[in-house]
């Protein structure tokens, strides 16, 4: 679950990116407005899974310190992820690569390592 999230917060921040990398008049912000906007949602979204995956996983197991590894590296799974999808466009647009085509694969790679790591990080300070 978490490495599926992560993988699809990633891809969709990337889309974003890339949509208005491809079109100006999607987005005519400037590039902190932009990232305070993204980090504000992956915020959001953490919160809100976190703390489903929290409740649900206390009431079906009552494992209260699992349940709280799992809750926190979701979050920050979430946070980084859509840290990852967006600058990765950014960046392979500046060094003059196609980001369309080269980002999903690098993020998806990425976040799956970034999940994991996170997972056991968050297990080896709580647990």
């Amino acid at each position: 679950m978490i490495q599926a999230t992560g993988g699809n917060v990633g891809i969709q921040s990337s889309s974003l990116i890339v949509q208005s990398l491809a079109n100006s008049d999607f987005v005519d912000e400037g590039l902190w407005t932009r990232l305070t906007k993204v980090f504000s949602v992956a915020i959001l979204n953490g919160l809100v899974l976190a703390a489903l995956v929290l409740g649900a996983n206390i009431l079906l197991f009552g494992e209260y310190r699992l349940s709280m590894v799992v809750s926190l590296a979701l979050f920050s799974v979430v946070v980084f992820a859509s840290f990852i999808g967006t600058i990765t466009p950014l960046i392979l647009n500046r060094f003059g690569f196609n980001p369309a085509l080269a980002a999903g694969p690098f993020i998806t790679t990425t976040n799956d390592l970034l999940g994991l790591t996170l997972y056991f990080f968050t297990v080896h300070l709580i647990l």
